[in-house]
């Protein structure tokens, strides 16, 4: 579950990790419930609406750096409306539901928007931008305060975009486990801060997590991401498969006769990440 990551964005559906995961073993039966634009809330209610129907074992939830701040916002892509999470009472209360469509007006103009070439190169460019100076900013935090497991996790939550989404997974996390089913969080590379904070935050919990950073460092941005664009090229899709699965054999989760044909140094011919000097 997860956002345009899982979806796939710019690769094909058997580049996809999850589609990876399944060939690497077989005997897995991998459903993506991926959703472009999707934050924590509504794969917190897609879980709960349609995810546990499947009579899942293990859910894995990936999670990126802007889904705190959109699981502050009523809606997202500038007019799409969306539900919307409130603690009230030290509850999670649901709002702004079911979501109103937007005006003619503004569905005109979100469509002009979509069809414009122009626009749209824009607003990759923005994104690739923000994302590249996230790296940066993550490595010269790395340099500075060590790197994998030698790296101290930091305070969280720290922030009503953090205090909200902690509330919010730690909603989906119970829900998982009272189906009985247990739950993975992958954090995508650029935000190791705030996902060693949440792990040491639910450190009480049943739940793995993988940290991307340790196997993206931010000298590989290139390496395993589409060109001018974020999201992960074949290689980095390849790359986080062969880490989810590592992970859930070594969690006890999978038996490794379940991925008998898996081999966590070249099942996927992935190359090893490439630091930067």
């Amino acid at each position: 579950m997860g956002d345009s990551y899982v979806f796939g964005y710019g690769v094909e559906q058997d580049e996809m990790f999850t589609s990876r995961m399944g060939a690497m073993c077989p005997s897995l039966d991998v459903v993506n419930l991926g959703v472009s634009g999707y934050g924590t809330d509504q794969e917190l209610l897609l879980l709960k609406n349609e995810g546990l129907s499947y009579e899942p074992d293990i859910v894995v939830l990936v999670m990126v750096d802007n889904d705190y701040e959109n699981n502050l916002r009523p809606r997202v892509y500038v007019y799409y409306q969306k539900p919307l999470y409130v603690m009230r009472n030290d509850e999670l209360v649901l709002t702004n539901h079911p979501v109103r469509a937007p005006n003619v007006l503004v569905r005109w103009a979100g469509r002009v928007a979509r069809h414009s070439y122009l626009l749209n190169q824009i607003n990759r460019a923005l994104i690739g931008w923000r994302s590249r100076g996230k790296q940066r900013a993550a490595q010269d935090q790395a340099g500075s305060a060590g790197t994998g497991a030698d790296r101290a996790p930091r305070a969280f939550p720290t922030s009503p975009a953090e205090t909200i989404t902690a509330d919010i997974v730690s909603e989906f996390l119970g829900t998982a486990e009272a189906a009985g089913v247990k739950s993975m969080i992958v954090f995508v590379e650029g935000q190791s801060g705030r996902g060693r904070g949440m792990a040491d935050y639910f450190a009480q919990r049943d739940v793995a997590f993988v940290q991307l950073d340790e196997v993206m460092p931010p000298g590989t941005y290139d390496q395993y991401r589409l060109q001018g664009d974020p999201h992960w090229n074949p290689a980095g899709h390849q790359l986080v498969a062969r880490t989810v699965l590592d992970r859930l054999l070594a969690s006890g989760w999978l038996s490794a006769d379940a991925c008998a044909a898996h081999d966590a140094s070249d099942a996927l011919n992935t190359p090893a990440p490439t630091r930067s000097p």
